[in-house]
C-alpha cells in the first residue's frame, strides 16, 4: 500500500547531488520560519518542515522563490474565486473520469511521472480535472522529493478535435513554469523515450497495473483523510494580512502560481 512517505525515499540522494547538508537545510529552514513568523496570514503551524524542504528544492534553494511559492500557495487557497475546486475535492481517484497516478518508481535523473488517462471523454470536465490535480499535489507538495515532474497524458480514448477542447479548457496550464508537448502515434513510440521499467503492465511496462497504482491511491487518500483536509485548509487567513503584504493578496491568483 502506498504511504506518503514512500514518495521521500529520494530525499537523502537528492540533498547529497545537491551538495545540501542537514546543517544547510535547517539553516534555510531557519530562515523561512522567521520570516513567516512576521507573516500572521500565514498558518505557520501547518506548514511542515517536509514542506518546506520540498518548497526549496522545487525552487532551487532559493529562499526568496520560496518565499513566493509559499505565500502564493496560501493565497490562492484563501481567495473566494478558486474555493470551489477544494470545496467537492476528489476522494476515490480511481473512480473519476479523468484521473492522474504517480508513478512509483522514479527516473533515472530522479524525476516524477505522473500518468493520467480519461475514461469517458463525454464526462470529462475541467473543474474537476482542475480539483483532482490540486488534490493529488496536496499530497507531492509535502513528501515528493524529485528533480522534476514529466506529465504523461493518455488520449487514446479521446478524437483529436476533443483533445484540442481540453488543451484550450485547462485553466492550470498557467500553473507551470515550462510545458512541451510531445505526440507518440504508438505505445512502441512512446516506449523507446519512456522504459518499461517505468511503466506500468497496461503500456508493456514492468511496474504493476494501472489499476493496482489507483487502488492505492485510493487508499492514500482515505487512510489520510484528516491531514488531507489539514492540507486543503492550509490557506492564509486575510483578515490578519499585514498592509504591507496586501499586493501578494493580489497575486494570489493560478496565473501566478508557478508549480514546478
Amino acid at each position: 500500500m502506498m504511504k506518503p512517505t514512500d514518495l521521500s525515499v529520494f530525499r537523502d540522494e537528492i540533498f547529497a547531488k545537491h551538495q545540501k547538508s542537514d546543517i544547510d537545510l535547517q539553516n534555510d529552514l531557519t530562515i523561512l520560519k522567521e520570516w513567516m513568523k512576521k507573516q500572521p496570514h500565514l498558518p505557520m503551524d501547518k506548514l511542515e518542515d517536509g514542506f518546506l524542504e520540498v518548497q526549496l528544492l522545487k525552487n532551487k534553494f532559493s529562499i526568496e522563490k520560496t518565499k513566493s511559492k509559499i505565500e502564493n500557495y496560501c493565497t490562492v487557497k484563501a481567495n473566494k474565486n478558486y474555493r470551489y475546486f477544494y470545496e467537492d475535492y476528489p476522494t476515490s481517484p480511481s473512480k473519476e473520469t479523468a484521473y492522474y497516478v504517480p508513478i512509483p518508481k522514479l527516473t533515472d535523473n530522479y524525476e516524477r511521472i505522473l500518468l493520467g488517462k480519461i475514461d469517458d471523454p463525454e464526462q470529462w470536465d475541467v473543474e474537476r480535472e482542475c480539483s483532482n490535480v490540486l488534490i493529488l499535489r496536496e499530497f507531492l507538495m509535502r513528501f515528493d522529493y524529485n528533480e522534476g515532474e514529466i506529465f504523461i497524458m493518455d488520449y487514446s480514448t479521446c478524437s483529436t478535435a476533443k483533445i484540442l477542447s481540453m488543451l484550450r479548457a485547462n485553466i492550470l496550464a498557467d500553473t507551470f513554469n515550462v510545458i512541451f508537448i510531445f505526440v507518440y502515434e504508438d505505445v512502441e513510440k512512446f516506449k523507446e523515450k519512456f522504459p518499461s521499467r517505468y511503466l506500468p503492465k497496461e503500456y508493456g511496462g514492468e511496474l504493476e497495473s494501472l489499476d493496482e497504482i489507483k487502488a492505492d491511491l485510493d487508499k492514500l487518500y482515505s487512510e489520510n483523510r484528516d491531514e488531507l483536509n489539514e492540507y486543503v485548509n492550509t490557506k492564509s487567513r486575510e483578515d490578519l494580512r499585514l498592509e504591507n503584504s496586501k499586493e501578494q493578496e493580489m497575486q494570489g491568483t493560478f496565473r501566478n502560481l508557478k508549480i514546478d
